[in-house]
């Protein structure tokens, strides 16, 4: 099934392997969706689904003004949140801060006890998580220098269709090429080779985009240090 990858993600229970007998059908999506609030997280202002704050490396990025306003690491490194008025401050998405923020908006819970209780579940199903993304980022590591058409990783098989589905598919937003695009992107925030010897799909291409964001918001920070330094005499 072309919904295996993202079944998996918000899957984390099944770590062993990618699960064999998964349908693309409404039940997986909705599983898909509801990933982020089962573990209380609110969801990205910018892109909402597409790339969940428990898959961006343990930061989250929250606006001090608008108390609403949170962003993923991934989107804040590709500049999607440059429109955004106010400044962004990264959380760890760990933090009780971010968890809190989520359960105050929603009617909170009142008791210490219970919220120590939720934050243990929580990062347990955190580090459960994290193996599952570890997990893809080794096979699609593999399936994108696998070249044998007869792999006996079944796995592969799957990964490949998924890659061959991003590359065809004329939509370009639908839940499969969401998905691909995340981990692509938590491949490349991590993808330690040269850029001309990764075999992943959009390797170079989101690194090339990613220090560019960077090098922008350095002159960003530059300016506006320069500004408040001229402004108060310094």
């Amino acid at each position: 099934s072309s919904m295996l990858i993202c079944y998996a993600l918000s899957n984390p229970e099944d770590q062993a392997k990618l699960p064999m007998g998964v349908d693309a059908d409404s039940t997986a999506t909705s599983q898909m969706s509801g990933g982020v609030a089962a573990l209380g997280w609110r969801p990205c202002m910018v892109c909402g689904q597409t790339c969940d704050p428990e898959l961006q490396q343990g930061r989250v990025y929250h606006c001090g003004t608008c108390p609403d306003f949170v962003a993923c690491q991934g989107c804040y490194l590709s500049g999607a949140t440059a429109r955004h008025p106010h400044p962004l401050v990264a959380v760890s998405s760990s933090s009780p801060s971010h968890a809190q923020g989520h359960n105050a908006s929603a009617g909170g819970i009142g008791d210490n006890g219970a919220n120590s209780a939720s934050a243990g579940v929580r990062d347990g199903r955190m580090e459960q998580r994290q193996k599952s993304i570890n997990l893809h980022m080794r096979l699609l590591l593999h399936t994108s220098s696998c070249v044998d058409d007869n792999c006996p990783s079944s796995n592969c098989r799957k990964m490949k269709s998924l890659l061959e589905h991003s590359k065809v598919c004329t939509t370009r937003s639908c839940q499969i090429c969401r998905r691909v695009h995340a981990l692509l992107q938590i491949h490349a925030r991590s993808c330690r080779l040269e850029l001309d010897h990764c075999p992943v799909l959009h390797c170079r291409s989101f690194r090339e985009k990613m220090h560019m964001v960077r090098r922008q918001q350095n002159q960003m920070d530059q300016r506006r240090r320069a500004a408040m330094n001229a402004a108060f005499g310094r």
